[in-house]
């Protein structure tokens, strides 16, 4: 993984990178076996790369898409419960506060309620 480089990137790097030389092995195959004159196997020779050029591209493209949906997702998710997190701190912060407070008169709550009149 480059510097600056998230781990779905370093992924598709090496997937593509795979791929291409998976295509490049099947292409040093196929001239092997062709029975062809050296003109019509360079030109299928860059037809061929041509297309595993866009293919991968398309590829690519679409990776990233995903990646991307899914980074703002979880974005979105994070940002969600990091306010339901603050807001349930905060809660419990005015419930723990509001069961310490002693009003004005010096009399606690619970002395209240077991006081006689």
């Amino acid at each position: 993984m480059h510097e600056g480089q998230t781990q779905p990137q370093a992924m598709l790097e090496n997937t593509l990178l795979a791929f291409l030389c998976g295509a490049a092995v099947g292409v040093g195959v196929a001239l092997l076996y062709a029975p062809k004159s050296g003109q019509e196997t360079r030109t299928q020779l860059a037809e061929t790369a041509s297309q595993a050029m866009d293919t991968a591209g398309e590829w690519k493209d679409r990776a990233m898409d995903t990646a991307g949906e899914w980074k703002d997702r979880a974005m979105d998710t994070a940002g969600e419960w990091k306010e339901k997190a603050m807001h349930t701190a905060h809660e419990t912060l005015d419930n723990v506060g509001d069961a310490i407070k002693i009003p004005r008169d010096g009399v606690h709550p619970n002395q209240r309620l077991g006081a006689k009149a």
